[in-house]
């Protein structure tokens, strides 16, 4: 059987002390930019994006309220979607991955109280931004997308 050459290279002696503190550096440059403020236009798009998703989920039991007609219930869900603008963030946090994408890491409380869908209070979300469209939200993220964001 004979052997074939695979391709790649090695690197030996000086020359992998120095590769491997290119690689080192290089990591540690990405982890440490891939923090960024909460820009408030992104904050903005993160809060109309929570607005939606309450709205439809709140707006389902508002219909089903009034197909009881019982004013009482009726008048909590009105109340319940009133108060979806006030959304407030406890603890925001975003994180840079590559190109143009940010990584979002959000608590969330709705009127003072937990959001009113049966989701955690904190999640996570994946945006993007361009210059004619600003933030774009593509989806929910995972924790360990955001914990791991300076990677991708």
């Amino acid at each position: 059987m004979t052997e074939r050459y695979a391709g790649g290279f090695t690197v030996k002696g000086w020359h992998a002390l120095v590769a491997l503190a290119v690689v080192i550096g290089y990591a540690g440059y990405r982890y440490h930019s891939a923090r960024v403020g909460a820009n408030p236009a992104l904050m903005k798009s993160v809060r109309v994006q929570l607005m939606g998703e309450y709205a439809h989920h709140e707006l389902g039991g508002l219909k089903q309220a009034i197909g009881t007609r019982d004013p009482r219930t009726i008048q909590d869900h009105v109340d319940t979607v009133k108060g979806l603008d006030s959304i407030r963030f406890t603890d925001v946090e975003a994180r840079r991955g590559a190109g143009d994408k940010v990584f979002v890491r959000a608590r969330i409380e709705v009127d003072g109280k937990p959001p009113p869908d049966d989701r955690a209070p904190v999640r996570y979300f994946l945006f993007r931004h361009s210059l004619v469209g600003g933030w774009r939200f593509i989806r929910e993220a995972s924790p360990r997308e955001f914990r791991w964001a300076w990677l991708f």
